[in-house]
């Protein structure tokens, strides 16, 4: 968590390779989902257990959804989460909101993409209740059995050529 107001400018600061990432998520998994009951949401949609909300980057819920009474902007069951790593949110995002996400009912996969390089992991949980991890690289597939819905990941990094620092 922030500690001072430098670091909470930059913890809700992304950078133009992470708001893109997170713009490709929304649009491959409308485009993937459309006409099926499951819906991308971006950060704005809070995720609640344990009195806790956080916002993802991205959520896919499906019906029916479990609104919290005591948090308005909060659902209590999203099926698929996405974060994309930034220096600045990665030991978060992994830790806490990891382990909040684990508490919710009907969640059942996790996708953690980098910033900076096409790279990254899924964790499923399986029937025991277990998670099992995949890490990917520029030529896998993001595979999301609870959604029935396979996305190439280099699909998620396109345009970041536009982005030559």
């Amino acid at each position: 968590m922030p500690d001072t107001v430098q670091d909470c400018k930059a913890w809700t600061e992304d950078t133009p390779e992470h708001a893109l990432i997170v713009s490709n998520i929304i649009g491959l998994l409308h485009e993937r989902l459309k006409g099926r009951p499951c819906k991308p949401f971006g950060s704005g949609l809070g995720i609640t257990a344990d009195g806790k909300v956080v916002h993802p980057d991205v959520a896919v819920l499906c019906p029916p959804v479990q609104c919290d009474s005591r948090r308005p902007e909060a659902v209590r069951n999203p099926r698929v989460v996405f974060e994309v790593r930034s220096p600045a949110t990665e030991a978060y995002d992994w830790s806490e909101k990891f382990a909040l996400y684990r508490q919710c009912e009907g969640f059942l996969e996790y996708v953690q993409l980098s910033s900076d390089r096409v790279r990254g992991e899924t964790y499923s949980r399986n029937a025991n209740d277990t998670l099992a991890v995949r890490f990917l690289g520029p030529d896998d597939t993001v595979r999301l059995m609870s959604i029935d819905c396979d996305i190439p990941l280099s699909a998620f990094y396109e345009g970041m050529e536009m982005l030559v620092k």
